[in-house]
């Protein structure tokens, strides 16, 4: 079985992809191509130009980020209120 056909695109050779979307950089905008691969200003991944809403979207860091916040407010949440840092105004000096 042989490989992929290669395009030249930017400096590296990658394989040609069957993908209609057209994808841009995020940093270059007017930087558009068809399918995924590599900017060829910046090296960065482009992004789909059209918005999609995956269904399989790697939600892990939101998860983890919203578990510590929780967390975070349970441990600060007694320390507040036994040092009168909740409620009451701040007295003028």
């Amino acid at each position: 079985m042989s490989p992929p056909p290669l395009r030249q695109h930017g400096s590296p050779l990658q394989p040609a992809v069957k993908d209609p979307m057209e994808y841009t950089c995020a940093m270059y905008p007017e930087v558009r191509q068809m399918g995924p691969g590599n900017c060829p200003k910046c090296g960065m991944t482009p992004e789909p130009r059209e918005a999609t809403a995956a269904a399989t979207e790697d939600n892990s860091e939101l998860l983890n980020m919203t578990r510590r916040f929780w967390i975070s407010l349970a441990l600060t949440a007694p320390y507040a209120a036994a040092h009168g840092l909740l409620g009451r105004p701040r007295r003028s000096a």
